[in-house]
């Protein structure tokens, strides 16, 4: 087994290398931005790319969601952030031969672990957060931290241009610390209230205050500015921050970043909103435990404020397949049994598990929370979300997590499906109200 590991490891770095060889290294004629973390990379790109823009840079973006050169956008189909096979340098060398002078990448552990971030010259890289994710693939939370790390340790070594090379992290999160080695002109972001758990005066802070949800988004000042933006939910405050922290660099003031923001508009999938009285639905792409508490508790707050009241909450739920952090299941389940007053337990991208197996794991957590815990078990996604929407009655708010806003669902072992959360919640809405 080690010997094929190592067989892997030398395959993946030649591929790496082959690419950056046969494009020609686009990535050394660009400044390059790299997002890591558990959750937030995709908002965070997406901040960084829309403040680019609209400062007068030509970026290109690669998400999990979408790729985007300029104004053409094109949707990720691969079910995969960091595409191998030459991808990222075929598509960064067709983006500079476009005109773009920045790009803004996610990168994943396990995008880094198969070498997919070698011979990419990053100048500024971000760390959003840490939670166990992927542990399965890594054999410990300890080798998950240290991949992330990687992509910092690339950027410390990368191919020197003009512009200084730049770390930025979450002084919120205590693994910041192991990011924070290295001989980087580091900025550091978080909320306060939160606890700073990085010591280090050398970084340059910027720490949002007097943080809220509104009706329309949320609001929080930096300094004496004040920011207001359409996103949902008090944690896309730190995406945001995170996305500041990443420009300030190129000189960009915060007044300045102030009315960009405001005019940033949602990211699909993620803390979504739709709002078609009596019907009230959250769509969101949280996959870890901390990130679907966030959620439940974040539009608790939001729709008090836009109704009045404290609203029901009836929670879509499954969680993936593939053999993929399995221990997140009965987690889930107590979740929504403490937060939810009805669960409908679906399937998420069951891959080869048999999707029935994966929400009885769940519903183990669901009874350990609440033995009384009104819940069904509906596999069908579609039929789920229209379950669930057959309860709204102007006091309910239907929150679908997992999916957000992928293209895809993994169904079976080579099996994927097209899937658009949001156009099946809104097509049975319009369903339900033309049948009234």
């Amino acid at each position: 087994m080690k010997i094929i590991k190592k067989v892997k490891k030398v395959y993946h770095f030649l591929l790496a290398w082959l690419g950056a060889v046969i494009y020609g290294f686009p990535s050394r004629k660009m400044i390059v931005f790299g997002v890591t973390g558990t959750k937030g990379k995709t908002t965070t790109a997406d901040i960084i790319f829309h403040i680019l823009k609209e400062k007068g840079f030509k970026p290109c973006l690669i998400s999990s969601l979408k790729f985007k050169i300029g104004d053409k956008e094109f949707e990720n189909k691969l079910k995969m952030t960091m595409p191998g096979r030459f991808f990222i340098q075929s598509f960064l060398a067709r983006a500079l031969k476009q005109g773009c002078d920045s790009a803004v990448l996610e990168v994943t552990s396990e995008g880094i672990e198969q070498y997919r971030h070698r011979f990419l010259d990053f100048d500024i890289v971000v760390f959003t957060n840490l939670e166990p994710e992927h542990i399965e693939s890594h054999g410990s939370f300890e080798n998950y931290r240290k991949a992330k790390t990687k992509l910092f340790e690339k950027c410390e070594k990368s191919f020197k241009k003009k512009i200084k090379k730049v770390g930025v992290v979450n002084l919120n999160d205590e693994n910041s610390e192991y990011f924070l080695k290295l001989n980087l002109d580091y900025y550091g972001f978080g909320i306060e209230g939160e606890e700073i758990k990085v010591k280090n005066e050398d970084i340059k802070k910027v720490i949002a205050k007097q943080v809220k949800n509104t009706e329309n988004g949320i609001e929080f000042y930096i300094d004496d500015t004040k920011f207001e933006s359409s996103l949902n939910g008090v944690f896309n405050v730190y995406n945001i921050l995170a996305g500041v922290c990443a420009v300030l660099p190129l000189g960009i003031e915060i007044e300045e970043l102030a009315d960009i923001i405001k005019r940033k508009q949602e990211v699909k999938g993620r803390m979504e909103i739709i709002e078609k009285p009596p019907f009230y639905a959250v769509i969101d792409f949280a996959h870890t435990p901390r990130s679907v508490e966030l959620v439940y508790k974040n539009t608790v707050d939001i729709f008090s404020k836009k109704l009045g009241f404290k609203p029901r909450l009836i929670c879509i739920l499954g969680s993936a397949g593939g053999g993929r952090d399995k221990w997140k299941r009965k987690e889930f389940g107590k979740l929504a049994a403490k937060y939810c007053d009805k669960i409908i337990l679906t399937m998420e991208d069951p891959a080869d598990e048999d999707p029935l197996k994966i929400a009885k794991e769940i519903e183990k957590g669901v009874l350990e929370q609440n033995p009384s815990a009104d819940y069904e078990i509906i596999i069908d996604r579609e039929k789920a979300i229209e379950k669930a929407l057959g309860f709204c009655d102007g006091k309910t708010v239907v929150v679908s997590t997992g999916k957000g806003g992928e293209t895809l669902m993994w169904v079976g072992p080579k099996k994927k499906i097209p899937w658009d959360e949001k156009g099946i919640f809104e097509r049975i809405i319009k369903e339900k109200v033309s049948a009234e």
